[in-house]
């Protein structure tokens, strides 16, 4: 049964909702009660402070209160809030996958980018706290107009805490089941008063994690974070400065991962290596050799983060002068039981544990127009220069050193053709370059991309309230190298990815804001699709087999958003939204497909990791307690439609539904929020990996069967979070 409504449903409700609040409209003003994400907040979307109702482009916004009145705690949760935006975190806390509007991928690197206050992190953003963030902006379609490269199909933007002139600080505790325990402290004032600001923080986090490892008998999947940030800030009548240093150390053990072995195959069963059909089985226990892993020095994940940026305005009068830098580095060492089973075959040749360093700069420099008129812009160029180091530990053969170089230069430009129509132009030039120095044999490999991608966009305000945008845009996906040497040099460039992108939209409020509806429908044609292959071939007698990354595919989405906030009463707030994206492969060849099904094409078929349905609903009571004490209970309905795990979509992860509910109280200082999350024990699988069984190599076919890596969710939790503000 089809429990996720279809877009006629969601219109229907919309047009009975507008139809009421029409109806019950009141000739005196009232007073906006609506959260501050919906009426009054500010984004920066577009490199500019913008009211986030007027700006033309699909974003969702969290401000602080939303953050802790969800009570999200990573960008997992963010997504799960987003219509048209899916996480997954297939292995731990590392090798992050976003999905925006179906434009998922299976190798290589991401198809949308996250920034912290503008600038781009390299690395995984998982361990990111949000304590300490003012505001989190999901901006959907491309964004390399100016954003630039690696937001192909979106960017997550988040806005830090800044500096205040007032003293101020909160401390909050968590504690809740399966030993999660959060410690967050921050504080911010004047060290000369109008002049001199500081902001400094401080995270401790731990989670021992839930599922037994039947191999030790301990638990597996623990993370732990300790975390430190600081920004200074200086004022003056035309210059402002803010320099930003975060540190951070993760050591989490091995992520809970299954395998579900060739036996569970039901499908294809005439083929050399079987598969299987269907949602994927649940776990309730894992079998990995962590023991095994830490001989070789690492079992899990350690990391070390280091960011920094200095962001400068100059207030030139008539425009103002940004400068934005940014360092970064990160070591990073894994170590990962990759055949998921209890037996560890072939003499652990299938354990891996690995130290990555990576490091990058980023230097951006604009000039916007600081004017009233009609008219109004920005110009800006931009460079980046990331090193990522490979060194293994289980005494393979070190991977290649890679580095990406990039150079461009933007600018928008926006006129007001009367109070009501505005049309902007942005565009973005920039060269890529990637080169692969070193590794086995001494690999030597550079290539060189260029790419333009413009953007046009309008608004037009049919009133004060209503305003409808469209906009056409180009984006692309940076190339880049396989970096194995064992491929012909035909083979090692990865082209960029294209996409043409349409869409249109409307925001509106109603009531005098007590009722706001968004949405927005949207077209993608996307072509030199970056997906997976595989190449054969007989090195010194023996066969080998290496997947790589060549540009095959070509898909075409359409997809619908809509989000719906109401206050009903004044003690009563009601908010909807719903995603539907259907992403088609319009031409694509798989080997494999051919194997299992005779036909290699498919076309037709969907995106993997990409759910077509997306819902949350979330009902939120408060009041008064007397003596300046409120209370309020939020409940929160999370929905994701199934994901396949391949392009040949025949295993899947399944529905997931998830209930959340909170209860808070607060008055001026404190705040006490009891809270359960996914309440109804949820167990659709985060990710499916398609995998081997490599205990089942062997006669008569000397082949390994197919089996799959089943990443497990968390299940139902019970905590409790205080806070006081000081």
């Amino acid at each position: 049964m089809d429990v996720v409504p279809k877009p006629r449903a969601i219109w229907s409700l919309v047009l009975i909702m507008l139809t009421w609040a029409e109806a019950e409209a009141q000739e005196k003003e009232a007073e906006e009660t609506l959260p501050e994400a919906v009426v009054e907040m500010t984004v920066t979307t577009r490199k500019r402070e913008e009211k986030l109702q007027k700006v033309p482009v699909t974003v969702t916004a969290f401000s602080k209160k939303t953050l802790e009145a969800t009570g999200m705690e990573s960008v997992v949760d963010v997504a799960a809030y987003t219509p048209g935006f899916s996480f997954e975190s297939a292995f731990g806390r590392q090798a992050d996958r976003p999905v925006f509007r179906g434009m998922s991928n299976i190798l290589g690197a991401p198809n949308a980018g996250v920034f912290i206050d503008g600038v781009f992190v390299s690395g995984s953003i998982q361990s990111t706290e949000l304590a300490n963030i003012e505001r989190i902006e999901v901006i959907k379609g491309p964004q390399s107009a100016l954003f630039g490269r690696s937001t192909f199909a979106g960017a997550i933007n988040y806005i830090t805490r800044k500096p205040t002139n007032d003293p101020q600080g909160e401390v909050t505790a968590t504690l809740a089941e399966h030993g999660q325990a959060e410690l967050s402290f921050n504080h911010a004032g004047p060290i000369v008063k109008d002049r001199l600001l500081y902001h400094v923080s401080a995270r401790s986090y731990q989670y021992d994690g839930e599922y037994v490892n039947t191999v030790t008998g301990d638990e597996i999947g623990d993370e732990e974070t300790l975390g430190f940030s600081g920004s200074l800030s200086y004022v003056s009548a035309r210059f402002d400065a803010v320099l930003r240093i975060a540190y951070s150390e993760d050591d989490d053990g091995h992520f809970p991962i299954a395998l579900q072995d060739s036996s569970f195959n039901n499908c294809f069963l005439d083929t050399s290596r079987g598969y299987y059909c269907g949602d994927v089985r649940s776990f309730d226990t894992v079998s990995l050799n962590t023991d095994d892993l830490e001989e070789l020095g690492i079992s899990g994940l350690e990391r070390e983060t280091l960011r920094t940026s200095l962001a400068m305005n100059w207030d030139l009068e008539r425009a103002t002068l940004t400068s934005s830098t940014a360092w970064n580095g990160e070591e990073l060492t894994a170590g990962i039981d990759q055949d998921y089973t209890a037996e560890s075959p072939f003499g652990g040749a299938f354990n891996t544990a690995d130290r990555g360093d990576l490091t990058d700069i980023a230097q951006e420099i604009r000039l916007s127009s600081n004017t009233p008129g009609a008219l109004s812009w920005i110009a800006g160029l931009y460079y980046y220069d990331r090193k990522d180091e490979d060194d293994p530990l289980d005494g393979s053969a070190p991977d290649a050193d890679l580095e990406t170089s990039n150079i461009a230069a933007f600018a928008m430009v926006e006129y007001e053709v009367n109070p009501k129509f505005t049309f902007t132009i942005e565009g973005r030039a920039q060269e890529d370059t990637i080169e692969v120095r070193g590794g086995a044999g001494g690999d030597n490999f550079k290539e060189t991309y260029s790419s333009f991608n413009p953007r046009a966009t309008f608004s037009y305000f049919t009133s004060d309230r209503t305003m409808w945008f469209g906009s056409v845009a180009r984006g692309n996906k940076p190339g880049g190298v396989n970096r194995s040497a064992q491929l012909p040099a035909e083979l090692r460039p990865i082209e960029e990815e294209e996409s043409t992108n349409y869409e249109v939209g409307v925001k509106s409020s109603w009531q005098d804001g007590r009722l706001t509806w968004n949405a927005s429908g949207y077209f993608i044609d996307w072509t030199d699709q970056q997906l997976t292959s595989t190449f054969q071939d007989v090195v010194d007698g023996d066969p080998i087999t290496i997947s790589y990354i060549n540009n095959a595919g070509e898909t075409e989405v359409v997809g619908f958003e809509t989000e719906l906030w109401a206050t009903v009463t004044p003690n009563w707030d009601l908010s909807l939204s719903y995603a539907w994206t259907d992403a088609e492969f319009q031409v694509y060849d798989v080997a494999e497909q051919e194997a299992l099904t005779g036909d290699p094409s498919v076309a037709g078929n969907v995106t993997p990791r990409a759910p077509e349905n997306q819902a949350t609903a979330t009902v939120d009571v408060h009041g008064d307690m007397g003596e300046d004490w409120k209370w309020s209970v939020r409940g929160d309905v999370l929905y994701e439609g199934s994901r396949f795990a391949q392009v040949h979509n025949f295993a899947e992860t399944g529905d997931s539904t998830r209930v959340n509910l909170r209860l808070n109280f607060e008055n001026g200082a404190f705040r006490v929020s009891l809270w359960g999350k996914n309440l109804t024990d949820e167990d659709a699988a985060v990710s499916v990996l398609r995998y081997i069984d490599a205990n089942a190599f062997g006669p008569p076919t000397f082949v390994f069967p197919r089996a799959f890596g089943v990443t497990l969710p968390r299940g139902r939790a019970i905590g409790a979070t205080g806070s006081y503000r000081f």
